[in-house]
């Protein structure tokens, strides 16, 4: 569930599928994401804190898309916009 302020979101993505203590992580590959803005909103970055990388992304008819390259245990995707 997106964490929504005026201008920041969060998007938690993961591979915590079993028990909470895991001893070891297995990496997954590119996870895209599409999600519609509100009405007049403009995203001006994206960002992965954990993997504290800006990545690429776009948006059109009011979608936003990019792509998280790898999630090894967890990944936040936060979300700047104006």
């Amino acid at each position: 569930m997106p964490i929504n302020r005026r201008e920041f979101a969060m998007l938690p993505a993961g591979t915590m599928a079993g028990p909470l203590f895991a001893r070891e992580f297995y990496p997954i590959g590119g996870q895209k994401v599409r999600m519609k803005l509100p009405p007049a909103r403009r995203v001006t970055q994206v960002e992965l804190p954990r993997a504290e990388a800006k990545i690429p992304f776009r948006v059109t008819g009011g979608v936003l898309e990019f792509t998280i390259p790898r999630v090894l245990d967890y990944e936040v995707a936060a979300i700047y916009s104006a």
